[in-house]
């Protein structure tokens, strides 16, 4: 058997890994997007023009907000705008995080250089938290 034979092998088991694991975490009953970051950094205005398409003034939220949003594929995406504001942040992020398929961290360019230690805190924490 040559070593290219045995690369081909190789690779073919990775891709089914892969794909396996894709699908698995796709179908897992997963069924959050979380939308995350500091406050004041457009996570409600990017919530708001995925779920209802349409751009709203918006202010510091306290609360969470869900909303469906439709893929391409026709599939639904449960969105959840949670608040940035340092002392809730943390509760809403541990009352998600287990069924969430995905997390974005939402960063305002402008304001990062001013923030860039306390988005740097945060998502250093997300991204070592073990669930």
């Amino acid at each position: 058997m040559t070593y290219e034979a045995i690369l081909v092998a190789v690779l073919a088991i990775v891709i089914t890994i892969v794909v396996f694991l894709v699908r698995r975490l796709l179908s897992s009953g997963k069924r959050y997007v979380l939308l995350t970051g500091l406050n004041d950094t457009g996570k409600t205005l990017i919530y708001s023009q995925l779920v209802y398409n349409r751009h709203v003034a918006t202010f510091t939220s306290s609360q969470d907000n869900e909303g469906q949003f439709n893929t391409q594929k026709q599939n639904f995406v449960t969105l959840v705008d949670l608040p940035g504001f340092h002392s809730i942040r943390q509760q809403f992020f541990e009352k998600y995080k287990a069924a969430s398929k995905g997390i974005v961290y939402v960063v305002d360019s402008v304001t990062l250089a001013q923030n860039v230690r306390d988005a740097a805190n945060v998502l250093y924490n997300i991204l070592i938290d073990p669930t």
